[in-house]
């Protein structure tokens, strides 16, 4: 626990690479369905 807390940038770093996995991960989902980037597409336009 202190080795966490020894770092100040060790939760930011942790956290950019989270999100950065979950991004990566949304990506290769969309893209493993057919027609998945139609379906985001469609979602953001009736979204706005």
């Amino acid at each position: 626990m202190d080795r966490h807390t020894a770092k100040p940038g060790w939760n930011l770093t942790m956290w950019a690479l989270a999100g950065f996995v979950l991004v990566a991960l949304a990506v290769y989902v969309a893209g493993a369905k057919p027609g998945g980037d139609l379906v985001v597409t469609e979602t953001v336009n009736t979204a706005s």
